[in-house]
């Protein structure tokens, strides 16, 4: 993509209301500072979302083209935002889940290829046709309705052809008996354009996984299938964010990356380390320092009691702002550079870090969740291990509830 900034017709700020004043974790906060600068932020940089692509494609070959992932508000980055970063990149296409989340983008003014990578109902084709989408079409009923769409308004559909190769979810089946069928009645549909072929992989954030292999072969024999009748998608595609670290092979002409344009690994990493930069970072102001003896309870149900005199910190942070519940008595935050652990339940609201080997900590000070500040780094993968869960979770949770600030690019 030449000019990139040509697929937005009418650019809008991403945030509505950015706020750079960001406190310094070691500098005092006057009264009339604090009432400019929020208590609990999730602060997004675009620059971070554009180095991961551009760390992404480095990995890639030449010929393979990227569609980020946009779905679900960006990850909770923010759906415009992430978007931007990506047409910037030169990313050929934005990846969402429905026809609502297109339409969403087309109404941002982006023209760029958008793809619908989750399964789509009969009667939204004419939408999908009228707004130039892509379209995962992953059974007959939906590629007719798509074709009879774009007969209706004398133009093409275009379609990618999911095949289910081991994901379960939706999708042709890549069985022969299934398939060839399928694909002769396809084929007799002259509205569409096969513009592409793709396949998900369920663990292919396992390093070596047999699994995965055993996808990649079954999906290349589909392939060989398809070209035997004459069918060539220019989009070949596979390889999600995992893949594309440790399955390099499957690289095809397209890739789809979600997780690892926004700085978060797919699973352990590799050797050859990929350097991601978080893209979202979680903070808040200490509210109040507490100053309280042994033995002291803490949160619902008593689950912490100090062991020596100590000195509390109260984070207004909790599960109503989407920071997990189940990661309480495991999970840690970064004051003054330094790990302060979480102490008792994190309730909806608030949460209490034990900060008594930090004496200088105050209130006001910056406590960080998750993601980087200056030099502190705290990864959300660790938070997401703490909390039993995955960083998609911890992301989509935080970014829907919590005040995005957009860092200055």
């Amino acid at each position: 993509m030449e000019n990139p900034q040509s697929a937005i017709r009418n650019p809008q700020s991403a945030i509505r209301n950015p706020q750079s004043a960001i406190p310094n974790p070691q500098s005092p906060i006057s009264r009339g500072v604090f009432q400019r600068i929020p208590r609990l932020w999730a602060r997004i940089s675009p620059r971070a979302i554009r180095r991961n692509l551009a760390a992404i494609r480095s990995r890639l070959p030449r010929e393979t083209a990227i569609a980020a992932v946009v779905k679900s508000d960006g990850y909770g980055h923010g759906m415009e935002l992430a978007a931007r970063a990506a047409v910037a990149e030169g990313c050929v296409f934005l990846a969402v889940i429905s026809v609502e989340e297109a339409a969403t983008l087309r109404a941002m003014g982006f023209d760029c290829g958008v793809l619908v990578i989750g399964p789509i109902e009969p009667w939204q084709a004419p939408e999908a046709v009228a707004l130039d989408l892509s379209v995962f079409a992953g059974n007959f009923e939906v590629a007719q309705a798509l074709d009879a769409a774009a007969r209706e308004q004398t133009t093409r559909a275009r379609v990618h052809l999911k095949i289910d190769t081991g994901m379960g979810r939706f999708g042709f089946l890549d069985t022969p008996e299934e398939f060839g069928p399928a694909l002769d009645r396809l084929l007799q549909l002259s509205h569409l354009e096969l513009e592409g072929a793709a396949t998900h992989f369920s663990v292919a954030d396992e390093p070596g996984s047999e699994y995965t292999r055993e996808q990649a072969r079954r999906f290349r024999l589909i392939l060989r299938m398809l070209e035997a009748r004459g069918v060539r998608p220019r989009w070949i595609h596979a390889a999600n964010s995992a893949a594309i670290v440790h399955f390099p092979d499957t690289a095809f002409s397209l890739v789809r990356t979600g997780l690892a344009m926004y700085g978060v690994y797919p699973g352990p990493q590799p050797e050859a380390a990929l350097e991601l930069e978080p893209a979202m970072t979680l903070g808040c102001r200490i509210a109040d320092i507490r100053r309280v003896p042994a033995g002291f309870s803490v949160s619902y149900a008593g689950t912490f009691k100090t062991t020596r005199p100590s000195r509390l910190a109260v984070l207004p942070v909790g599960y109503g702002c989407g920071y997990p519940r189940h990661a309480s008595g495991k999970a840690e935050a970064v004051i003054r550079g330094r790990r302060a652990p979480l102490a008792g339940r994190i309730t909806m609201n608030i949460t209490v870090a034990d900060v008594t080997g930090i004496p200088e900590t105050r209130a006001g000070d910056t406590a960080l969740l998750f993601g980087r500040e200056g030099s502190d780094l705290l990864r959300v993968e660790e938070v997401a291990r703490a909390a039993g869960t995955i960083p998609y979770e911890v992301l989509c949770n935080v970014g829907r509830c919590t005040l995005r600030l957009l860092e200055e690019d």
